[in-house]
């Protein structure tokens, strides 16, 4: 018989409990968003104002592996919603809505019926994988919902002799939307056929049970493929290229990854005990239909080599599964027991080893402690500020935040939106750190970028990656005479110094040549090593000079003549230096100055310091020839 409205309040109660556990929790996390969600964000961004789904404008390429994940970031975006916002937004409700299939699986009108649903939901917004990635910003949450509630709708089916089509849309329909919201979501239909298999047994109807579950993922499984096909000329997805190899160095860490799971051992040890208890019937038709697609999940993180996000991110799955044989468990030994009390203290002793080990978890440690990639906003905003009307070429490492929040063309130097870096894979591939293996020099300046940012959006002189190893030291690429680094300074949101090397003669913002005028722009005159490159309060690029500070630039070339040289400044007046080597070029003069390069000069430096104390912003120097007739 139906329920009572009233026999749903302890569930209700119950519920509105672990939401507020999962909102504790998840606020610990609070500054954690991983650099990846910025790139799906960036898709979901350019989706949503008609861009496609694209990287950069003019290429195609699938650098998201979360479709159904951007699809809804963009919907929302669509609506006035700020995109970081609309990610977390969706992570809670998500997440929520996986809590709440538990909770609607264990419903009963006391609160003994109750305490099962109860523990896994509880378990659920305990763990630290769970509460990292609600707040993480990528599709987890989102899996997490769809899996626990496809899992709710397939309990049924264990138990119907020759279930009804009908019955088998709800679950194959939501495994559908699992194998759109990340590549390898087809491996829950797989597993969860399995699963319904070694439940049920191997006859004719079980057969029938699992294929015609799996028609509506292999539906949607089929279509995702075609347009993918069709859209991006591509089997599978960039980041596959960029991450996928099969090498026992990838092994090793998948089970090194898995073994992580020991922290959930407050989460295990019912969930195994499930099986113990769960020993005949409805109950170990579950238990073995649960095992099956746990074994199959974690297997297969193993063969891919789990994880290099913080926080266990491939884990979710695995703990929703784990909270449904939780709540088993505990149903199962309160069913035989007829008694709630050692249940609830067991469930409260397992709760706090859980809670407790999340906090010591060194993985967790780091996504509570890792905030990096928000310095990808004052400096992405700041060159979107300086430089979002020329539209330079900006290649990075950081891939995710520092485009996002630029808004400009990106060259990923990591490859996970760059085709040829993912097609043309080192040789040693598959024995590195796990999505940051691929790069190449040579083609990351043959786009002839304009700016380029190493490590981390804070930026070095040095960098780490494959790409800038090459670039900066091989000898032929003479990377240290065509960028110069430049110390940009950001105030928005907070203040921010970044080291970003920049192309010194053309492209789109770099030094602007004519037959008889050269240009150089304000913050290229950095050459002291404590020069501020930064936006004046109308909003221009130049660099900051001080009386301790002045700035300059070496190396300038300067063809034969008489030339008069301006700088453009605001503050206090200036004063310029113009010199070379052999022949020598020697002038000074206050705001302006003339000066002849012979024939043969070597490169000019110029320098500029304040003629008086106080602050000057110097938005670029101009060089004019001046004509021969002129000079007499």
């Amino acid at each position: 018989m139906k329920p009572e409205p009233r026999s749903l309040r302890p569930a209700l109660w119950a519920y509105a409990g672990a939401i507020a556990l999962l909102a504790v929790h998840a606020w610990y996390y609070r500054h954690f968003m991983v650099d990846d969600a910025f790139i799906s964000l960036r898709y979901s961004d350019r989706f949503a104002h008609g861009l496609g789904l694209t990287w950069n404008d003019g290429e195609v390429v699938e650098g998201y592996s979360n479709l159904l994940w951007v699809l809804l970031c963009a919907l929302l975006a669509k609506v006035g919603m700020n995109l970081v916002v609309a990610a977390r937004v969706l992570g809670f409700l998500g997440t929520a809505a996986a809590m709440s299939a538990v909770l609607w699986v264990e419903r009963g009108p006391t609160a003994r019926h109750t305490f099962p649903g109860l523990a896994g939901a509880i378990a659920i917004a305990a763990s630290g994988p769970i509460a990292i990635w609600t707040v993480g910003g990528l599709e987890q949450p989102l899996l997490a919902c769809l899996l626990a509630w496809a899992l709710a709708l397939s309990f049924p089916l264990l138990e119907e002799a020759r279930p009804r089509i009908s019955s088998l849309l709800g679950p194959g329909l939501l495994l559908g939307l699992i194998a759109i919201t990340r590549p390898d979501g087809a491996v829950f239909t797989v597993a969860a056929m399995v699963g319904v298999l070694a439940a049920r047994g191997v006859h004719r109807d079980t057969l029938r049970t699992a294929l015609l579950l799996a028609v509506l993922p292999a539906v949607f499984f089929a279509a995702q493929l075609a347009s993918r096909l069709a859209y991006y000329h591509e089997w599978v997805p960039n980041s596959a290229f960029a991450k996928v190899a099969f090498t026992p160095q990838r092994i090793s860490a998948g089970l090194q990854y898995v073994g992580g799971a020991i922290w959930l051992v407050g989460l295990l040890a019912p969930a195994l005990f499930a099986f113990r208890l769960a020993s005949e019937g409805p109950a170990r038709r579950r238990a073995v239909f649960l095992g099956a697609i746990l074994a199959l999940w974690l297997s297969y993180l193993v063969f891919i080599g789990g994880d290099f996000f913080p926080g266990d991110r491939h884990l979710v799955p695995a703990v929703v599964v784990l909270a449904y044989l939780a709540a088993l468990a505990f149903r199962e030994w309160i069913s035989k027991r007829r008694a709630l009390a050692p249940a609830a203290r067991a469930g409260a002793l397992c709760f706090i080893v859980l809670a407790a080990l999340q906090f010591l978890n060194p993985r967790n440690i780091v996504a509570r402690d890792e905030r990096w990639v928000w310095d990808g906003e004052p400096i992405g905003r700041l060159l979107a500020d300086a430089f979002g009307r020329e539209r330079p070429l900006l290649a990075v490492d950081p891939a995710g935040c520092v485009p996002y929040f630029s808004g400009l063309p990106s060259v990923d130097m990591l490859g996970i939106n760059d085709r040829y870096l993912a097609h043309h894979r080192p040789k040693d591939f598959g024995k590195g750190t796990l999505g940051h293996e691929l790069g190449s020099g040579a083609y990351v300046l043959s786009r002839k970028p304009d700016l380029v940012l190493f490590n981390l959006p804070t930026g070095n002189l040095r960098p780490y990656f494959r790409s800038g190893r090459e670039m900066v030291f091989d000898s032929l690429s003479n990377f240290r005479e065509t960028f110069q680094p430049v110390n940009f300074e950001c105030d928005r949101p907070r203040h921010l110094v970044s080291i970003v090397w920049a192309r010194l003669e053309g492209g789109a913002i770099g030094i602007r040549r004519s037959i008889d005028r050269i240009v150089v722009p304000g913050y290229l005159l950095s050459a002291n090593p404590y020069s501020m490159a930064r936006l004046d309060s109308e909003g221009r690029m130049g660099v900051q000079i001080q009386p301790d500070v002045p700035a300059g630039i070496s190396g300038l070339r300067v063809p034969a003549g008489r030339w008069q040289l301006r700088a453009l400044t605001s503050g206090g007046a200036v004063v310029l230096h113009a010199w070379s080597g052999d022949p020598a070029v020697s002038a000074s003069g206050v705001d302006s100055l003339a000066f002849d390069v012979a024939e043969g000069a070597g490169d000019v430096t110029i320098g500029i310091e304040m003629l008086e104390r106080g602050v000057a912003h110097l938005r670029e120097v101009a060089l004019r020839r001046i004509p021969p007739q002129r000079a007499e």
